[in-house]
């Protein structure tokens, strides 16, 4: 009996009731089980009001018993200053009693009901007793549909049937109070529903309640969030033209919407009207602009920010300094990371969590192991624990490392603590395994995972399906993608397109087009690298036809081609010998504003140079270095190649000078390449003379070179 006392009073605080009112509250328990379990959920303290808990529960009880039943103004005497100590659950508890007696609770009353319903999480409960209140004469007023929007919206999050509810407290004609509006347009906005907000801004001014700057705000901090930052600042502008002026949280929203679009040009004119409107930045703003910069890895300017903090006397905090260190990381910056550590130590902030968190992440992207493991000792000295993300760095470096045994020593630390590994840990790990090729340990991890409790998502399964397919295990990631299915998981773009590479790298084509066909019925639109898989996979077959085809498919659906697209049709055409119309695609690439980089020149140049049209390609090599791109070692291999099949030794010596002019690595082979055709020209001199430049190069030339002539006379110096 004991336990299922407990089962209920657990039930009881969470506010879970199957109807208004509960035989078994009403008839089978004592009022001293009330007292003594004291609804924890409740938020007062009674012993600080000169309300007597225990005698109020006593009468209460007294009053139930009582023949004939009293008045229901002497059940509110007691309930009434409960529901003001915020006893909700005793104050619910106590007034489903009275459905069995012959009182009916008035309007006031079940407006409090109400009330403790949304105040305990049960909004939708709360929703249920406007079907009572009407059946006993009653209407709803500004104060029951108020407090259900708000219980709605903070403590039960459907949105969705609080603006229903809204609608209709308006249309009955009542005016609802600014905290009504400012709640809703808050909560539509965090779940991404701001053009509903901002319709909701709109029936706010039209019924004749002007929103404030905070309303305003909360809008446009909404649709920077959603990228739209053109309605954002149509929104900013509207709010300037209504009389309204934005503060400092305003402006630093817009910046920080402008910086997460990298678009520095709007940054630096809302920093400059806010200055010139006489706003004053605060910690946010600059922070902001720290996050911003930081993020673009604008070092300098992070540095100058500072400094503009300092000097308007605005303190860097913690967050501000985390930020910093944060950009530096993510730059390999570690030692002026550690630096800014030290200022922020002298400055009276003590490293947080996150703080570890950034230099960890840090340090495990350098595979600094050494740095990483004192940090997690100064760590334990300090009483951190380290949290999910920091064991998630570690997992990622080991698996990049290959040290798999390591992270299943780490996945045991994790078990033993309090937050044991997450979904992100265990598929870290899974990842790990694919890479190296461990396909059955990964399985393994994936069935722990599950015996563990720990959902696997649709990363998980996109990981291990991509592992079988890069290792050519098509069956295996076909079978994955039906236990996806079946377990709800809906595959995505990423899960089709692995499937789709897997095929194409088999050279199963028409399997590929089949599973394009599928993610299409499914509702999933295929993007630009889906479709550069599928041409690349065409064009390796040197398919032209399907190749064109899928181009056709492309612009049909909106897509643009990209960098990717053109150069591998460009190296399709140029293969097949089509220079003219690879020129005509790079024209087109050029109109289109696509401007072909070192891939599309190479690919050209290596055309020209089979076909012995070595001006072309000097020319062309000539226009890819004055547009920026800088060749690269096959760029040369290609020139040196086409120079030595027309014997023009000069343009050889003179095409690997001036590798070294642009600073390209001269590797094996081309050493090998270049003395080879030395030798074979009788050349010997300037043959010894590379084999010279050689040695300040590799320990042993003399390897390479005997190598390289493979059965001809090696010559030595």
């Amino acid at each position: 009996m004991a336990k299922a006392m407990l089962h209920f009073n657990t039930r009881l605080q969470k506010g879970i009731f199957f109807s208004f009112s509960s035989p078994f509250v009403n008839n089978y328990l004592p009022l001293s089980f009330y007292h003594n379990t004291h609804f924890l959920s409740d938020s007062s303290d009674d012993k600080d009001c000169n309300f007597d808990y225990e005698i109020a529960l006593s009468q209460f009880d007294t009053l139930v018993h009582t023949q004939p039943t009293p008045h229901i103004s002497a059940f509110a005497s007691i309930l009434n200053p409960l529901f003001k100590m915020k006893h909700y659950s005793t104050f619910i508890a106590l007034s489903n009693k009275l459905d069995f007696l012959p009182v009916y609770p008035d309007f006031y009353m079940i407006n409090m009901i109400i009330k403790c319903y949304c105040e305990l999480g049960r909004a939708d409960l709360g929703l249920s007793l406007l079907g009572k209140l009407m059946k006993l004469g009653f209407q709803p007023d500004i104060r029951t549909y108020t407090d259900l929007i708000h219980g709605l919206c903070v403590n039960n999050g459907n949105v969705g049937a609080a603006v229903a509810l809204f609608r209709k407290a308006v249309d009955q004609g009542w005016q609802m109070k600014v905290l009504t509006y400012g709640t809703l347009i808050n909560s539509l906005c965090k779940v991404g529903q701001t053009d509903e907000g901002l319709k909701v801004l709109r029936m706010m001014r039209l019924t004749g309640v002007e929103p404030g700057v905070i309303l305003y705000t909360t809008i446009i901090d909404g649709l920077c969030k959603q990228n739209l930052m053109s309605q954002a600042q149509q929104l900013f502008s509207e709010m300037i033209s209504k009389g309204i002026i934005p503060n400092a949280i305003t402006y630093s929203t817009l910046i920080w919407g402008y910086c997460n679009l990298g678009q520095w040009g709007d940054v630096e004119r809302v920093v400059r009207e806010m200055v010139d409107t006489g706003t004053e930045p605060n910690v946010t703003t600059f922070t902001t602009l720290l996050h911003g910069l930081s993020k673009e890895g604008k070092l300098r300017e992070v540095e100058h920010i500072i400094d503009l903090m300092t000097n308007a006397g605005c303190t860097p905090n913690l967050l501000s300094y985390n930020t910093w260190i944060d950009g530096l990381c993510k730059q390999g910056l570690m030692d002026k990371a550690q630096e800014i550590v030290k200022i922020m130590i002298a400055k009276g902030f003590t490293p947080d969590v996150i703080t570890y968190s950034i230099l960890i992440n840090g340090y495990s992207k350098l595979r600094r192991m050494d740095a990483v493991i004192a940090l997690l000792k100064e760590m334990s000295q300090k009483g951190l624990s380290p949290d999910t993300f920091i064991y998630n760095s570690l997992i990622d470096m080991l698996c990049k490392e290959g040290k798999t045994k390591e992270v299943e020593e780490i996945m045991k630390l994790m078990i033993g603590k309090k937050q044991g590994p997450n979904t992100v840990n265990y598929t870290t790990l899974i990842q790990g395994y694919c890479r190296n090729g461990l396909m059955d340990k990964a399985l393994e991890i994936l069935e722990i995972m599950t015996a563990k409790g720990v959902a696997a998502d649709v990363v998980t399964y996109n990981s291990l399906l991509l592992g079988y397919c890069k290792f050519r295990r098509m069956d295996a990631a076909i079978a994955l993608l039906k236990e996806m299915s079946q377990k709800g998981l809906s595959p995505d773009i990423f899960t089709y397109t692995a499937l789709i590479q897997g095929y194409c790298t088999n050279g199963l084509m028409d399997k590929a087009l089949e599973i394009l066909e599928i993610m299409t019925a499914k509702g999933v639109a295929a993007d630009v690298v889906t479709y550069n898989i599928l041409l690349h996979g065409y064009c390796k077959r040197r398919r032209m036809d399907a190749a064109i085809a899928l181009l056709k498919e492309m612009s049909q659906k909106g897509l643009s081609p990209n960098i990717v697209t053109y150069n591998t049709l460009v190296r399709l055409l140029c293969t097949k010998g089509k220079i003219q119309i690879a020129e005509k695609i790079i024209k087109l690439m050029i109109d289109k504003n696509q401007n072909p980089d070192t891939d599309t020149y190479t690919a050209l140049i290596w055309s020209y140079c089979r076909n012995g049209l070595m001006d072309k390609a000097q020319e062309t090599f000539e226009t890819m270095v004055s547009k920026g791109c800088a060749p690269n070692v096959v760029t040369f291999r290609c020139l040196i190649h086409g120079y030595f099949k027309q014997k023009r030794m000069d343009d050889v010596l003179s095409t690997f000078k001036e590798m070294s002019k642009n600073r390209v690595v001269q590797d094996k082979a081309i050493y090998r390449m270049l003395v080879r055709m030395l030798y074979k020209e009788g050349k010997n001199k300037e043959a010894e003379s590379i084999i010279k430049l050689m040695a300040t190069v590799y320990q042993d030339p003399m390897v390479v070179i005997c190598d390289s002539l493979a059965g001809e006379k090696c010559k030595t110096f």
